[in-house]
């Protein structure tokens, strides 16, 4: 609904509204504003944009905010939004100044604000000011936001209207774009963010909006960003993607754009989110040195075996001939004994190069713990081993003899993180695991058994837990391992696992 401008009210009479703010970014229209209100005895507060506005209003609270709708650096819809979202503004009433209330009729529902004046000559916007402010304050403001002060003294433009659809056209396509757009002031403050920029920072656009941009990130991040800020020329920036910037958990690469106009700088900020895309390639580059390793490994376990060949058979042919209480006899049993060792090794190598064959049965994982925790007990006094299994377990699918092994190889390590002694405990149950539980680990949803293993030891830093399950790997001196033990083992069962641990 447009109404015309009410009768002038006289000067004289009673208004409370002691504080007023006015935003507009047409200094004429401040100074006409700030002069008239002053004359009626009312304490002004002037502001050419959003964001000096967003400034005042953090050390003052006004009985009354007139904006202007259309201004650089935080528009006035931005700021009515900002001022509705601050419990401390909440009694503020929100007067708009529209420019083109006659091309286009404000929504003051959404804006969430108390009346709408249409700018035009001095004089009727006087009257009309003066009219809305009595009625805030009489409380008469029913029908206030569905009314249009003195806009049927204005007519539609033809530009006017062409430029808001334009407008409203850059708004739709910056608000559906798949990556995150800031622009920021002068002063490096954020005026703008469109949806996908709140959601990948973390907040809001009524947040954000007059934040320091600099500030969201942590401080090695903001001393590259506030450097390349403080070198931006006219040709746009990209920040280095490697190392990227993190916030948040995730990973961003990002372009700086200078845009002059009046003499002063603006920066549009572009912000993708790589973080996916830097782990597809570090996955990528991962397999490729497994695959180099393989191709390593197999070639030296086939050179490997054939020495191994050639050793055993001449050790064979020694004993065949040799009489069964020579001396030399149990020296030579000794190197077939190393030719065993040697075989088994070379069985990982190759069976790691040729991406696993193992031999899979049924199986009761109890079983196969406890007699690891047999052997390894024998030999490893100084440690106390606390077992506790499900009794009801359910069979699995593993390889035995691989399974053993990743078992010894575990509690090894546990003892050499105990070299004064300590516990180890061990338990096994049932799990029976989700989609949501298994998204990370890429493995069907079902039945699954588990097994925690725990000890008292010094744990591990960050770096090795990350490459425990990476063959080769290992943090022993030199001749102590091999570091194929957990890759090598656990490679192949499909099965999730995950190590938690803490260093104390």
């Amino acid at each position: 609904m447009i109404l015309s401008s009410s009768p002038l009210v006289e000067e004289e009479s009673e208004m409370d509204f002691n504080s007023i703010l006015v935003v507009d970014n047409n200094p004429m229209m401040l100074k006409f504003m700030s002069g008239m209100l002053q004359k009626k005895g009312h304490t002004v507060f002037s502001a050419e944009d959003g964001l000096s506005a967003s400034g005042i209003l953090k050390e003052h609270i006004p009985d009354v905010v007139f904006v202007d709708l259309i201004m650089p650096n935080i528009s006035g819809k931005q700021l009515c939004r900002m001022i509705r979202q601050d419990p401390r503004l909440k009694d503020v009433r929100i007067v708009i100044l529209s420019a083109v209330a006659a091309e286009e009729e404000p929504n003051l529902a959404e804006l969430k604000a108390d009346a709408c004046i249409a700018k035009g000559s001095f004089k009727t916007m006087a009257e009309n000011v003066t009219t809305v402010l009595n009625r805030l304050k009489t409380g008469d403001s029913e029908g206030l936001e569905k009314d249009i002060f003195g806009a049927d003294f204005v007519a539609p433009r033809a530009i006017s209207r062409e430029l808001l659809s334009t407008q409203r056209h850059f708004e739709i396509i910056l608000a559906n774009m798949t990556e995150g757009i800031l622009e920021l002031s002068p002063d490096s403050r954020i005026v703008y963010a469109n949806p996908v920029a709140a959601s990948l920072l973390g907040k809001p656009e009524v947040v954000l909006l007059a934040s320091e941009f600099t500030s969201l990130f942590q401080e090695e991040d903001r001393r590259r960003i506030e450097r390349v800020l403080e070198e931006l020329g006219d040709i746009p920036r990209v920040l280095p993607e490697e190392p990227p910037v993190k916030l948040n958990g995730r990973r961003f690469a990002m372009k700086m754009i200078p845009i002059r106009g009046n003499g002063d700088r603006a920066v549009i900020v572009m912000l993708n989110d790589v973080t996916d895309r830097k782990k597809i390639e570090a996955q990528l580059l991962h397999a490729r040195k497994m695959e180099a390793i393989g191709t390593l490994a197999g070639g030296i376990a086939h050179d490997y075996n054939n020495l191994l060949m050639g050793i055993e058979g001449y050790a064979s042919l020694i004993l065949n001939k040799a009489p069964p209480d020579t001396e030399y006899r149990e020296y030579v049993e000794a190197i077939e004994e190393s030719v065993q060792r040697g075989s088994d090794l070379t069985r990982q190598l190759l069976t790691f190069a040729r991406g696993g064959q193992y031999n899979a049965r049924p199986t009761d994982i109890n079983d196969v713990i406890r007699e690891s925790v047999s052997m390894f007990g024998r030999t490893r006094k100084e440690i106390s081993i606390r077992e506790k299994y499900d009794e009801k377990i359910w069979l699995v699918e593993v390889d035995r003899g691989q399974m053993e092994q990743v078992l010894l190889n575990l509690f090894v390590n546990a003892w050499q993180a105990m070299p004064g002694g300590g516990d180890l405990y061990i338990r096994t149950e049932n799990a029976v695991l989700d989609e949501t539980t298994l998204a990370r680990f890429k493995i069907i949803p079902g039945d699954y058994v588990r097994i925690s293993i725990t000890d008292t030891g010094i744990g591990m830093d960050d770096h090795t837990r990350q490459r425990i399950f990476e063959p080769f790997f290992t943090t022993k001196e030199m001749g102590r391992g091999t570091g194929l033990g957990a890759g090598v083992g656990l490679r192949h069962h499909r099965k999730p696992r995950r190590f938690h641990q803490r260093v104390q």
